[in-house]
């Protein structure tokens, strides 16, 4: 610019008095302009100078509306810091390393509309909302397999009887539904004497089906074929009941969009019975059954899914396991920028890193045990927040003996709640943690379990 300008200035008027006479001084004598021409002495001191400027105007003070760009930079830049982890190769900072703008949630999510899809929408009749998840397709193989051992039943009896003729699609959807109505009831512990009984059972029962018919049917009932069954247990454990597992599953996809916030977490099926990968776990109410690893909607408590749960087997990658089951269940919301919170049990870095991969936020307690974690973290009364590139972590300690450690691929702020002196992270985790406990306690309250092994 050919303008001398002499000293610095003190006001925001004074400012774009004299980027407006530049600029159009500039527009007059852009004919005459020289590309060889070099700035001139007062420019250059300017130019050097120009730190000096910014300490003594606040540009967020200048109108939007003059339609000058500017240039807005720190007069004083905070001083970060690095800690390593306990690997010596993790390096965390205490400054967040994205910008404002990348902070919210609402950048980093993508909205969906949350409710019944395909045929379920708009539908409210109790039966047709069943046979949209227990299809005609997943009755008529159970028709099959359990009229063959109805078979050698009726051989085994020295007469014939009147409950032993072949079953139907039909009778099998009555079975299923007195199930359900005992679970109503809370009467599934019950023996079937007492549940047919015409003095303190239901009249529905003995309005469906006899007594004899009902134990039969629950003697009999099989969901797969029992020839080829070994050949398959071999390498599947759950082969017995596996195909029907999966198409119930993708019914329930099938038929729901969940919210933003998705939740996987252990199910405990109550069974006492035998069976190669029963579990035990002493802090739950049910200490014996079948484990599950569930994926719920935080919001909505929807079931979305679930692997079973069996002892010794073989990982499929390097991986841990538990980190493979969140993996396996989060394949249908790949790139949908959802988030998956979870326990301990599941949360580690490797989890988190193959889940950005894949367009998947996590949010998660973690061990103290973890190798990547600084050892600044483990201080007890305080509160701490470290970053990295793509997650950050956060050590909560309101009190001795009490400390919570979160990580987070969804935060990157080191908001406090002032009413609750409570990280936003750590609230957060609090309100979608809970979707698989709500499918636990209406699975425990509503149970069908009988005496069977099926």
């Amino acid at each position: 610019m050919g303008s001398k300008i002499k000293g610095l200035f003190h006001t925001v008027e004074e400012i774009l008095h004299e980027l407006k006479r530049q600029e159009e001084e500039s527009d007059e004598n852009i004919s005459d302009y020289d590309p060889d021409e070099t700035c001139s002495e007062t420019d250059d001191v300017l130019l050097l100078n120009q730190e000096d400027q910014d300490g003594i105007y606040d540009a967020d003070d200048m109108d939007e509306d003059v339609g000058l760009s500017y240039v807005k930079e720190e007069s004083k830049k905070e001083e970060r810091r690095f800690e390593l982890g306990k690997d010596l190769e993790t390096v965390w900072t205490d400054k967040p390393l994205v910008s404002k703008s990348e902070n919210t949630t609402e950048t980093r999510f993508k909205k969906h509309h949350v409710g019944p899809k395909g045929g379920a929408k708009g539908l409210l009749e109790e039966r047709k909302l069943f046979d949209l998840f227990i299809t005609n397709e997943m009755i008529e193989p159970i028709v099959t397999h359990s009229n063959k051992e109805m078979e050698k039943i009726s051989s085994r009896l020295g007469t014939k009887q009147y409950y032993t003729s072949p079953t139907d699609t039909l009778e099998i959807k009555a079975l299923i539904g007195l199930l359900y109505i005992s679970a109503i009831f809370k009467k599934s512990g019950l023996s079937s004497s007492d549940m047919f009984s015409p003095i303190y059972g239901p009249p529905i029962f003995r309005s469906a089906m006899t007594k004899n018919r009902f134990d039969l049917l629950l003697r009999v009932l099989r969901f797969d074929d029992k020839e080829t069954r070994e050949d398959r247990k071999a390498t599947d454990k759950f082969a017995a009941f596996r195909e029907m597992w999966e198409q119930f599953q993708k019914n329930c996809l099938k038929y729901y969009t969940p919210s933003e916030n998705l939740t996987v977490d252990r199910t405990l099926l109550s069974f006492r019975g035998k069976c190669p990968f029963k579990a035990y776990s002493p802090i739950r109410r049910d200490k014996c059954g079948l484990m599950t690893i569930s994926m719920c909607d935080a919001m909505t408590f929807y079931y979305l899914g679930g692997v079973p749960y069996i002892k010794n087997e073989k990982s499929k990658g390097d991986l841990p396991k538990a980190a493979q089951y969140v993996l396996e269940l989060a394949q249908p919301f790949v790139g949908s920028g959802r988030n998956i919170t979870c326990d301990s049990w599941f949360s580690s870095f490797e989890l988190v890193d193959e889940l950005l991969r894949n367009k998947l936020t996590m949010v998660g307690s973690l061990r103290k045990n973890k190798q990547q974690i600084p050892p600044s973290m483990m201080l007890e009364n305080s509160t701490r927040f470290l970053y990295h590139p793509d997650k950050m972590i956060v050590s909560f300690s309101p009190q001795c003996n009490k400390h919570e450690l979160l990580i987070s691929s969804k935060h990157f702020t080191n908001e406090i709640n002032r009413d609750t002196s409570k990280p936003k992270i750590v609230e957060y985790y609090n309100s979608t943690k809970g979707g698989v406990d709500v499918l636990n306690k209406l699975c425990r309250d509503k149970t069908t379990r009988k005496r069977t092994r099926r």
